[in-house]
């Protein structure tokens, strides 16, 4: 099974020997404007980057151009039509979503939960699915928005699979914006709570998550509303649950090493 893991997903890529800086920063720019649930103007855009507003106008001028950012009529700038393809074929594309997707469904309709994929990107969690089996499956297609990793069950156990001095340094890297860092030694404890037990329980006590594939690049988690009760706190059912999530996470990898 290890091996198979290993053909499906690909270990942390180490730094180049030089970045390329521009390339870099536009990719940054890039990632803030998709990020942002309203138009941002370009002076925003470079406070919260820390980079200089000229640079930061001619990097965004040039996406404009090229149709992955788009300009409001009150000089703010959104996501392009570019953008929007680059994001259909990158879904169409990805063996993740495409093998995922079957038996989350079957997940949701077995256990009665709502359920979840996960990337984790920085220090938040970016969903590609975010629903229930007995809704139609568009409703939660990319329907959340950035969600802070330290308070999600699969942020944690995405987490988990870097080391206290990865994620101290990851942290103390962010521009978290309005997104605040939390208290480091409580997050480096429940993150080894999560390594330790192979899986991880929110903050909140309502969603439950493993990691998909050794190293993980995504998690899936079993989740319940506001409007509902907690997880059940006995161990027997979260062993139940956890087995059904570790389960699913095999077969869409072994789906994925089929493509």
């Amino acid at each position: 099974m290890e091996r198979l893991l290993n053909t499906v997903i690909s270990r942390r890529v180490k730094p180049p020997a030089q970045i390329n800086q521009g390339l870099r920063d536009g990719i940054e720019c890039l990632l803030e404007i998709a990020a942002m649930e309203r138009p941002v103007g370009s002076r925003e855009l470079a406070r919260r980057l820390g980079q200089d507003h000229t640079r930061v106008n001619r990097i965004i001028s040039t996406l404009a151009y090229m149709g992955l950012a788009e300009q409001t009529a009150d000089r703010k700038y959104i996501s392009g039509p570019g953008l929007l393809v680059l994001a259909g074929l990158s879904l169409r594309g990805s063996p993740l979503y495409r093998c995922a997707m079957p038996h989350l469904e079957e997940l949701g309709v077995a256990t009665g939960y709502q359920v979840a994929l996960g990337l984790r990107w920085r220090t938040n969690v970016s969903y590609l699915y975010h629903g229930h089996a007995r809704e139609h499956a568009a409703l939660g297609i990319v329907s959340e928005g950035l969600y802070p990793a330290d308070r999600s069950s699969i942020g944690l156990v995405l987490l988990s699979q870097l080391t206290p001095q990865e994620i101290t340094a990851l942290y103390q890297g962010s521009s978290a914006g309005v997104l605040l860092n939390p208290d480091m030694k409580t997050l480096l404890e429940r993150v080894k709570e999560a390594r330790s037990a192979g899986f991880a329980v929110a903050s909140n006590a309502r969603s439950i998550a493993v990691a998909l594939g050794k190293p993980a690049a995504a998690g899936i988690a079993l989740y319940r509303t506001e409007d509902q009760e907690t997880l059940p706190k006995d161990a027997r059912t979260l062993r139940e649950l956890v087995g059904q999530l570790n389960s699913t996470a095999e077969r869409i990898l072994r789906d994925m090493a089929r493509v």
